[in-house]
């Protein structure tokens, strides 16, 4: 796909991987929606960082886990853009805690805004895209989803998104619509709180020697969005974390 003049939707655009996502997206001409749920000055600032680049793009708040809210997301798009050829699936939250620690409520927070956010949003526009029988679709998931590692709830949403994503991809693959994943490992974002001493452990368990930066993800993003000829993939960005495993 030729990006230049498309439209997108980046769910959670407002900061870290989002907005890097997003600023990827403008530069190689794309319009954005800005998705936020919170952080509404951060998301005007990207949108103000998008429209110096020469592309359109506003701020538009929606919980992803409430689907009347992605619903009037969607339409509103529409209304602006009249067409919506991307869908980034970012926003999700984390959580730390072990089976004996999570609460039922924990669990079911996590578990709306990373899993079901991509169900809403997908759902939203799936529908649109089959009509014009082109789209292209991204999910941010994490190598937790693959490897087991961290909270058991975040460790759920994130192997889960990796399941919508292939079965995603089969099912849309005759309408013209790709539909794909990429697979963070640890990436220096405002998230990914953690100490010097916490971060110098980790990047001994990272083979490239060093932590990533949410434009190493962005990076991988753009290229599947580029590649008519990938779907139901999960791209790894972890610097090596996945070798051998």
């Amino acid at each position: 796909m030729n990006l230049s003049h498309k439209n997108a939707v980046v769910t959670g655009a407002s900061m870290g991987i989002g907005r890097a996502i997003a600023m990827a997206l403008a530069k190689e001409g794309v319009n954005v929606i800005v998705n936020y749920c919170k952080h509404r000055n951060e998301a005007q600032e990207t949108v103000v960082k998008i429209r110096r680049m020469g592309c359109q793009a506003i701020a538009m708040r929606a919980d992803v886990s409430r689907s009347h809210e992605v619903k009037k997301m969607v339409e509103q798009t529409l209304s602006k853009f009249q067409t919506i050829d991307i869908l980034i699936n970012n926003a999700g939250i984390g959580a730390l805690a072990t089976i004996r620690q999570v609460e039922e409520k924990d669990w079911n927070r996590v578990m709306n805004v990373n899993l079901r956010g991509v169900f809403h949003c997908c759902k939203a526009v799936v529908s649109h895209m089959i009509d014009r029988r082109q789209g292209k679709i991204v999910n941010i998931s994490s190598i937790a989803g693959l490897r087991g590692t961290g909270s058991v709830a975040y460790v759920a949403s994130k192997s889960g998104i990796i399941g919508i994503t292939m079965c995603l991809a089969r099912e849309l693959i005759d309408f013209g619509i790709t539909v794909n994943a990429v697979a963070p490992g640890l990436i220096d974002t405002d998230m990914a709180r953690l100490t010097e001493a916490q971060k110098r452990n980790i990047k001994k368990e990272v083979p490239i020697g060093w932590i990533g930066k949410p434009e190493h993800v962005a990076q991988s993003v753009i290229f599947l969005l580029e590649n008519d000829y990938t779907t139901g993939q999960i791209v790894n960005v972890s610097g090596g974390r996945l070798i051998g495993i």
